[in-house]
């Protein structure tokens, strides 16, 4: 004996499509989230841009695993994805706060230079307990702005005294180190702000420049 089914076909072919959504939201958001960490453009996403990136590969996560739950139809393969999920709630949390406290906090900011619209600027911050300098290429583009980082001390270290363009594509900051000045130069990409060196004086060895 044939038993049909009170089931209409449009809600079946509703409820087997929803799988195949769930699948394609998720691979967008997987797309729009692999941009956003590649950010080839250094689009600055203040200073809670790593929480924000977090946040983003967590709602990605949790796309993929809603998909997965709604194409499997056993219930051990339901359980298996519903524990992948539960395990990862405490890496979710962990991470997040290990994104708040490694946030930067800004203390103060300084122009130090203007040219065609870009700027160099000093900032001031806080790492942990200890404070220290480094100096951001920017350039804004309506709501948006794009910042690189081109000198950076070390906590507690030295600030710089100045900083100019030398030429379209170039700049130079100066640090008093010593009682002499250290000039550091490097050129960057005009789309991309890309600086070619990325001068880091937790790199440098031994006294003087």
């Amino acid at each position: 004996m044939i038993v049909m089914s009170d089931e209409q076909p449009d809600v079946r072919e509703k409820r087997s499509g929803r799988p195949l959504v769930g699948w394609v939201v998720a691979a967008v958001g997987a797309l729009a989230l692999g941009v956003a960490m590649w950010n080839p453009l250094n689009v600055q996403l203040g200073p809670h841009g790593a929480l924000y990136r977090w946040i983003g590969l967590l709602v990605v996560a949790g796309l993929v695993i809603w998909a997965a739950y709604r194409s499997f139809r056993h219930r051990f393969a339901r359980a298996a994805v519903a524990a992948v999920g539960v395990c990862l709630v405490p890496f979710a949390i962990m991470m997040t706060s290990f994104a708040l406290i490694s946030t930067d906090l800004v203390d103060s900011e300084e122009v130090l230079a203007s040219q065609d619209g870009l700027q160099l600027v000093h900032v001031t911050a806080t790492d942990w307990i200890d404070p220290f300098h480094r100096v951001e290429l920017r350039r804004s583009i309506g709501p948006l702005q794009q910042a690189v980082v081109v000198w950076e001390g070390n906590p507690e270290g030295d600030a710089p005294r100045a900083a100019r363009f030398t030429l379209e594509s170039e700049v130079e900051v100066v640090v008093v180190r010593y009682r002499a000045d250290c000039p550091y130069r490097t050129g960057f990409d005009p789309l991309t702000l890309t600086p070619h060196v990325r001068h880091d004086d937790s790199l440098r060895r031994g006294g003087g420049c």
